[in-house]
């Protein structure tokens, strides 16, 4: 007897907690989620810079700088920080991500103020010191060597370049060239110029309650002063032509196919709808593009897609590695499943499970204190409403069939898709002529004359 499917009824409203939030003279905010279960502090510095803040005569800059905070300070080098984080038990972070940096500090309550000390040490007084950036360099160097040998790295690095070409949003990697040319000076000018506490968010989230965490913030980010405002405004991009793009990856037995779709500011009211969307589409192994691709054609082990949401725009990105000889046809199966989902109605099946996995996924990101503050950073630097995560559950729940036809038109079938295939050229470049002009590259993105065979 088949069991029948879980549904997410009567889950309204969830119990997102008030975060007490307090304003530093110097603009930095603190806000504090008290958990007294366990004697541990996670504290989360947030930014609103990420890598569309670097210029673009050098995309590495903050990338280096993120990277080499913990390198070295004005009163510590670089072991003498290792060797005090291991002596503390401080669990420290760093992260750089399109729109946003994010530091992240763990440590035993009674070890808290040691640790905000050296955090604070790190952020406010970094000196990236020659040695330890040239460590960092070629470190750098070495992943995105590594990274031009992976299908699924060459093919969002292309579709990037095409649905932001000129845009902030573009610069979704760097390049081995910028590393090499990305001085000292240069990495602290960018760091001391992007990095300020207006705008910036410390969260504390454990046992510790609001009125100790502001009294730290003050004691040790209080003196924080910015040197500069380092913020740029960009708008949405323009709108691009279909493309369809082929990375040159000789004798691979195998393609990678990602389309990507122009897609939704993450504060749109559409989003939610989207993202139930998105799900039916290919949000799980349950989804229209696993069945058909795996299930019923046996072209790959696993078709997927996902939302990569941003303040100004968005991407809806579909993707499967497939065997090279019937890529051309996997490519004309997904966007047959782009224009069913813009033509048609969702199952009751089917809108019901996508909305059950939006609604677990999103519960499970609410069990600890510290995720709960990684949502609440991320609310906070989008600008979504005060009561987003709170109504969540109520509003996925609320969206009809209708309303997937509706925002799958105005994601799938109104934007031009751009086609993006990593294999090898010889085996899969006669496959695509049918869908179009096609612009062949190498692995480093040199554009190839051709067309080839």
């Amino acid at each position: 007897m088949k069991s029948a499917r879980p549904v997410a009824t009567g889950i309204r409203t969830v119990n997102y907690p008030q975060i007490p939030v307090e304003v530093l003279p110097n603009g930095l905010l603190v806000q504090t989620i008290e958990d007294r279960r366990f004697p541990i502090v996670s504290v989360q510095v947030a930014f609103p810079v990420g890598r569309v803040h670097n210029p673009d005569a050098n995309l590495a800059l903050l990338q280096l700088a993120v990277e080499s905070v913990k390198e070295g300070t004005e009163s510590r080098d670089a072991r003498t920080i290792a060797d005090q984080m291991d002596y503390w038990s401080i669990h420290y972070s760093g992260e750089l991500f399109m729109e946003s940096t994010l530091h992240s500090m763990r440590v035993l309550e009674k070890h808290l103020e040691r640790g905000l000390e050296m955090l604070a040490d790190l952020l406010l007084h970094p000196v990236f010191p020659d040695d330890e950036l040239e460590k960092t360099r070629q470190r750098w160097s070495s992943l995105l060597q590594a990274q031009r040998s992976q299908p699924d790295f060459l093919a969002n690095e292309r579709a990037y370049l095409a649905c932001f070409e000129g845009h902030p949003y573009s610069k979704n990697t760097i390049t081995v060239e910028h590393l090499r040319q990305a001085t000292r000076e240069r990495v602290l000018d960018s760091y001391t110029r992007n990095y300020i506490p207006s705008g910036a968010v410390v969260l504390f989230a454990g046992d510790i309650t609001h009125e100790d965490s502001v009294r730290l913030a003050r004691r040790f980010f209080g003196s924080w002063k910015a040197t500069s405002d380092g913020r740029i405004e960009y708008s949405a991009a323009a709108a691009r032509p279909k493309k369809i793009l082929l990375v040159d990856r000789p004798s691979s037995v195998q393609s990678r196919i990602v389309i990507a779709s122009r897609a939704l500011p993450v504060a749109d009211p559409g989003m939610i709808p989207l993202r139930v969307a998105n799900q039916i589409l290919g949000g799980s192994a349950s989804a229209r593009l696993f069945l058909k691709l795996r299930e019923e054609k046996g072209y790959t082990y696993g078709a997927y897609s996902r939302l990569k949401s941003y303040r100004q725009d968005g991407l809806l990105l579909a993707g499967a590695g497939v065997r090279s000889d019937v890529t051309g046809q996997a490519i004309d199966e997904m966007l047959l499943e782009f224009a069913r989902m813009a033509e048609g109605f969702p199952s009751e099946e089917e809108l019901s499970r996508s909305q059950s996995e939006i609604i677990g996924g999103f519960i499970r990101q609410m069990e600890t204190a510290f995720s709960i503050g990684a949502l609440e950073l991320r609310r906070r630097l989008c600008g979504l409403p005060l009561d987003y995560y709170r109504t969540l559950p109520s509003a996925v729940q609320q969206v009809t069939p209708e309303m997937v036809r509706a925002i799958s038109r105005r994601v799938l079938a109104e934007s031009q898709p751009v086609v993006v295939v990593v294999g090898d050229r010889k085996s899969v470049e006669k496959q695509l002529t049918h869908l179009g002009e096609i612009e062949s590259f190498d692995s480093q993105g040199k554009r190839l004359s051709g067309p080839q065979g």
